[in-house]
C-alpha cells in the first residue's frame, strides 16, 4: 500500500502506526517487537503488593524513581499510584503514554516527561508482555508503576544503555486511547448532498461511511491547484480539537509523470490510524465531528523550509476516533 500523510513540519511519514521516537527509538522497537513473540502472555494483571523502588512526584509533574533494594522480583509487579477515571485500556486500543523506564539500579533509560518531549502512542496488541499484562484492564487517567523481568520484557534483546536480561522499571501514565479497528461513529454520519456538486468534475466518491469508499477519477481531471476541503459526510461525534490525534482511513491518490495515480486505501488493512501529528499542526481537521468523511484536494508543492515537496493528490479522510495528548494533572 502506497499511501502517506502529507505533513508540511514532518515531511511525508508512512500510513500505518507510527511511534515518533528520536532518542529511544531503538528502544521502543524493543517495547513493540517484543510483544509479537509473547504468547498469550496478554491479559490484564490484578495490582499486587511486592517490591517497588520508590517514586516521587504528583500526577501532572515528571515522577522521580530510586533504585531497587536487593535483588528484582523475579514476577511482574503491579501498582496503581494514582487511579484515573477513564474508561479500561483494552488489548485493541492504541494508548499514548508518558513513560519514564529505569533499570534496576535506578539508571534511566527513555523518558518521555522531559520538556519538549511528547507522550508515545502504542498499540497494545503489540507491545512487551509485561505492559499487556500490566496496564490492559487499567484505567485511562493513571499512573502505573511496573517492574517487569526479562522474561515478560526484552527477553534476551539488548538495546543502547539496555543489557540484555534487564529487569525494567516503568512508571506510565496512561493519557488517553482509541480503538483503531471500531469505524461505528463512521456509520451514524449525515450526508450532506450540497457538497456531492462542489467535488471537481472527473472526481466520483460513492459509499457509504463506515465502508471503504469507491473512487473514479478521469484522466482528465483537472489538476488542484488550491487547497480545498469538502465535507461529504458530517459525524454526530466531538468536535476535533487543536491537542487531539485523529484515527483516519486514508484513501487517496497523486498526480505524478502527467497522469494520476492507482487509488490506495488503508481499508483493507482492517484498522485506523493516528495521524502522524496533532489538530493544531493539521488545522485542516479542526471543528471536523468524529464519525465525518471529508475530502482533501492539495495541489503539489516544492521542497521548502521544514517540508518535502509532494505532488497534488486527492485525500478522503474517515475520521473514525480520536484522543487527546494534553497530559495528565
Amino acid at each position: 500500500m502506497n499511501i502517506c500523510f502529507a505533513n508540511r513540519r514532518e515531511g511525508t511519514l508512512s500510513l500505518r502506526v507510527k511511534t515518533v521516537v528520536l532518542a529511544f527509538s531503538t528502544i521502543i522497537s524493543l517495547l513493540m517487537l517484543s510483544g509479537c513473540s509473547s504468547g498469550s502472555a496478554d491479559t490484564s494483571a490484578a495490582a499486587v503488593e511486592g517490591k517497588f523502588p520508590a517514586v516521587s512526584g504528583e500526577l501532572g509533574s515528571a515522577p522521580q524513581m530510586e533504585a531497587g533494594v536487593g535483588q528484582p522480583p523475579s514476577d511482574l509487579q503491579v501498582r496503581v499510584l494514582h487511579e484515573g477515571e477513564g474508561r479500561k485500556v483494552t488489548e485493541k486500543d492504541q494508548v499514548l503514554m508518558d513513560t519514564l523506564g529505569n533499570l534496576w539500579d535506578g539508571k534511566t533509560v527513555m523518558s518521555t516527561f522531559r520538556i519538549g518531549d511528547s507522550a508515545q502512542g502504542y498499540a497494545m496488541s503489540e507491545v512487551i508482555a509485561g505492559w499487556k499484562q500490566g496496564l490492559i484492564g487499567k484505567k485511562l487517567g493513571s499512573r502505573v508503576q511496573l517492574t517487569v523481568p526479562p522474561n515478560l520484557g526484552f527477553q534476551g534483546e539488548a538495546a543502547k544503555r539496555i543489557p540484555a536480561n534487564s529487569t525494567m522499571v516503568f512508571v506510565i501514565d496512561l493519557v488517553s486511547a482509541m480503538d483503531l479497528s471500531d469505524v461505528s461513529a463512521l456509520k451514524q454520519a449525515k450526508k450532506i448532498e450540497k457538497s456531492f456538486q462542489k467535488l471537481p468534475k472527473g472526481l466520483k466518491i460513492t459509499g457509504e461511511p463506515g465502508t471503504k469508499p469507491q473512487v473514479s477519477i478521469d484522466a482528465n481531471m483537472p489538476v488542484p491547484k488550491a487547497k480545498q476541503v469538502i465535507m461529504l459526510y458530517q459525524g454526530k461525534g466531538e468536535n476535533l480539537e487543536p491537542d487531539d490525534f485523529p484515527g483516519v482511513h486514508l484513501t487517496a491518490a497523486t498526480y505524478e509523470n502527467g497522469k494520476w495515480s492507482p487509488v490506495s486505501s488503508s481499508w483493507p488493512s482492517g484498522k485506523m490510524v493516528s495521524t502522524p501529528s496533532t489538530v493544531q499542526v493539521t488545522p485542516q481537521f479542526l471543528g471536523v465531528p468524529v464519525g465525518s468523511r471529508i475530502v482533501m484536494l492539495e495541489p503539489a508543492e516544492g521542497e521548502r523550509q521544514g517540508a518535502k515537496a509532494h505532488p497534488a493528490r486527492i485525500a478522503i479522510y474517515d475520521i473514525g476516533a480520536k484522543q487527546t495528548s494534553t497530559r495528565l494533572g
